[in-house]
């Protein structure tokens, strides 16, 4: 009953979405595809143990729906996974994702809103998103962000939004260590369009993260400076850099004796007094996106993209975020081409866990070639490797897939 709330209020969503496509007068266009993929692996739950090696079967059938007018838009997306894994019966598990959309344009000011549920696994989504390996447990996750732009001119624009995030965990805290969590954001950005190629911005964000078993929370306040800059057609590179502060609150309760016989407590003879105690640490430093993309021909591209971060996660604290990633990829031929990439991702916790460190390594290759004007199949290998000993022993993963998609063509309705 826990985890349903937040499945139900994304179905009424979703129903509310469909029914104004249902009853709009706008131009509505359908996609939709279907995606399998086949892989062996020889580590799936990514564990310090020994682990068997297996197949693991994955079907993903995807909808869009997207209904535009002169002035609004209104998309709904939904998708979901069926994922197999052979002679590991109870590993086998289901995803789910629901998205939806809303925005409305005039002269000077866009209104929109977006939500989004997600049914999954935290080794699916945490470990992707902050690079924390949490216990195997599926997660439910909500998100709700309405916002709003206005344009001064046709070179500067303002824009205020609040994200508001709901994350619960389906195990129980005292044997996972998974804490559910409310995380709220409020950027304040001003845009500034110098020149065709240039852009600069600046925004203020204040964040707020609660955790609810644990009793944590914890407030930030971030300052970002942006500035995008295309040099030539071929060669475009963005660098944001800024500051954070935290403060961390940890609500606990200490037990004292009331007597100076403490032994008569330790016996249970007098019963200790639970006074609240709440412990207070803060944080400074700096945060930095930065990114650069260059084609260096027409068959040969380059990219190199470096981060630090903060975000929530189930830890019961905020997490900053260190990556560095790079890639390059080639067209063989018009209808194949080759992507070879490494990404490195640092986390350490921010409050009273901030010494704890998680480190992860990603190596990959994969070859894509299209076989139809709809259809395309890819293959490739994997390496994810833990190089921090926040596990004892490191761990790692290796990975062989192949992967086949077709996307039907788009149908546009006219109400």
């Amino acid at each position: 009953m826990f985890r349903q709330r937040p499945l139900v209020r994304a179905i009424a969503l979703l129903f509310s979405a469909a029914y104004a496509v249902a009853t709009g007068a706008g131009e509505v266009t359908v996609d939709s595809s279907l995606e399998t993929r086949t892989s062996v692996n020889d580590n799936y739950q990514l564990s310090s143990l020994p682990q068997p090696t297996v197949l693991v079967l994955k079907l993903t059938p995807s909808l869009s729906i997207s209904e535009t007018t002169e002035t609004s838009k209104l998309h709904i997306d939904i998708a979901g996974s069926d994922i197999q894994v052979v002679r590991e019966p109870g590993e086998s598990h289901s995803t789910l994702n629901l998205g939806l959309g809303y925005e409305i344009d005039d002269l000077k000011d866009t209104y929109s809103v977006n939500s989004g549920y997600v049914h999954d696994l935290t080794i699916e989504s945490e470990l992707a998103s902050t690079g924390v390996l949490l216990a195997r447990q599926p997660r439910d996750d909500l998100t709700l962000t309405p916002s709003w732009t206005h344009h001064f001119s046709e070179r500067l624009q303002s824009q205020i939004s609040i994200q508001a995030d709901d994350t619960r965990y389906g195990g129980q805290y005292e044997t996972t260590g998974l804490a559910n969590y409310h995380y709220y954001a409020l950027p304040l950005a001003a845009v500034y369009r110098a020149s065709e190629q240039d852009s600069l911005s600046l925004t203020l964000t204040p964040t707020l993260y609660r955790a609810e078993q644990i009793n944590t929370s914890v407030q930030t306040n971030q300052i970002d400076v942006s500035w995008q800059h295309s040099l030539t057609e071929n060669l475009q590179w963005n660098a944001d850099v800024g500051g954070f502060r935290s403060r961390t609150t940890l609500e606990r309760g200490l037990l004292i004796c009331p007597s100076e016989e403490t032994f008569l407590c330790y016996f249970g003879l007098i019963r200790p007094i639970i006074v609240p105690f709440k412990e207070v640490s803060v944080l400074s430093g700096s945060l930095i996106h930065a990114g650069l993309e260059y084609q260096l021909s027409e068959a040969d591209h380059f990219g190199v993209h470096v981060s630090r971060s903060i975000a929530p996660s189930g830890v019961g604290t905020l997490v900053l975020i260190e990556s560095l990633d790079a890639g390059v990829s080639r067209s063989l031929t018009p209808e194949a081409q080759i992507n070879i990439g490494s990404s490195e991702t640092r986390t350490a916790y921010l409050g009273t866990a901030s010494g704890y460190v998680s480190n992860f390594r990603t190596i990959y290759a994969d070859v894509g070639v299209k076989v139809g004007p709809n259809s395309k199949l890819e293959t490739g290998v994997r390496t994810v490797t833990s190089t921090s000993a926040q596990f004892g022993t490191s761990i790692r993963d290796n990975e062989i897939y192949a992967t086949y998609q077709y996307t039907w063509p788009a149908k546009s309705l006219s109400h």
